[in-house]
Formats: structure tokens, C-alpha cells, sequence
């Protein structure tokens, strides 16, 4: 899909617990990410992960897991790809956009969640929101903003502990 960036809200609904929220920015390079919020950094090179608390001066680094389960950032734009059935909800005019409601369906019913429903921007085919609905009654909901291309090298999908020499790493690998 490119290199680009995205402005995003993040929310969680837990039931009994209520909506948690998020704001920040996602930049995507292939299978590399970097997740900007607040207080933390959340890094991928595809390889490892760094986890950067700002509030607390401190990087936790592990190995990338490429678990079916987990939905990574650099999952979200093309996991429809692979491994989900779907189809076509409705497709309607929203806020004067065309879009697409489509849901999908993991082939693999061993997963954590059961359906991913999605909102599509069908005339800039640009994905505008997209639900997670876990069997423990979880709803993840993720809404972005326009794709916008970037050039990013490949050294900002890594942690660069000689920038932020103030930073505590914890090698978790």
C-alpha cells in the first residue's frame, strides 16, 4: 500500500467499564509502523517493538509477534486480504461521501474476535472506520482521516536510543 500517514481516534468500549479514548497519529511503511499518541510512542520495524512511555522516560523493546490474533497497525489496511470471509452490508451516502459497509468474518474461529465490520470510502477507496468485536463483549472502533503519502525512511520505524539518551531501555527480548 506505500508509505503514508493517518490521523486517527482509537476507541475501546468495555462493557461495565465504559469508552476509553485515544487521539495520534499512524504512519505506515509496508510492515512497519509507528504509532504516535500523548504519552507513548508504539515503534515496529517488523522485527522488534519499542513501547515508549513518555511520562515515565522509558522504551520496552520485544521481538515483533506476528500473531493471527493480535491485529497490528500494519495489518489494518490490508487484512481483508487473507484469511476473512465478507460481504457487502449497505452502501450509502454519508455526510456527502459514498461508502461501503462491510463486514468480515474470520475463516479461523479460534480468534479473540469474531467480526470486523468496516466503513469504505468507496470513490477514494480509503478505509474511514473499522470495528473489532471481540467474544468477550470488547469493541475496538478505529476512524481515520484522509491517507496521506509520505517518504519515510526506514530509520523512523526504529527507536533511536542516541536521540533520547535520557530514555531507560528494557531489553525484553
Amino acid at each position: 500500500m506505500g508509505t503514508f500517514a493517518t490521523d486517527f481516534e482509537f476507541k475501546m468500549d468495555i462493557p461495565e467499564s465504559g469508552v476509553e479514548s485515544r487521539k495520534g497519529i499512524l504512519y505506515l511503511k509496508g510492515d512497519k509502523y509507528r504509532l504516535v499518541m500523548n504519552e507513548e510512542e508504539i515503534i515496529s520495524d517488523n522485527v522488534n517493538v519499542w513501547h515508549w512511555t513518555k511520562s515515565v522516560n522509558e522504551v520496552q523493546v520485544n521481538y515483533f509477534d506476528n500473531d493471527e490474533e493480535i491485529i497490528s497497525p500494519s495489518d489494518i489496511f490490508s487484512m481483508y486480504l487473507k484469511g476473512f470471509g465478507y460481504k457487502l452490508i449497505t452502501e450509502a451516502k454519508y455526510q456527502g461521501v459514498n461508502v461501503a459497509l462491510i463486514e468480515l468474518v474470520p475463516a479461523a474461529r479460534d480468534r479473540d474476535y469474531f467480526k470486523v465490520k468496516v466503513v469504505v470510502d468507496t470513490d477514494a477507496h480509503q478505509l474511514q472506520q473499522m470495528q473489532v468485536f471481540f467474544k468477550d463483549g470488547i469493541v475496538y472502533t478505529f476512524n481515520f482521516s484522509e491517507l496521506r503519502p509520505k517518504n519515510l525512511e526506514d530509520w523512523f520505524f526504529e527507536f533511536d536510543s542516541a536521540r533520547h539518551p535520557e530514555v531507560e531501555i528494557i531489553d525484553l527480548r
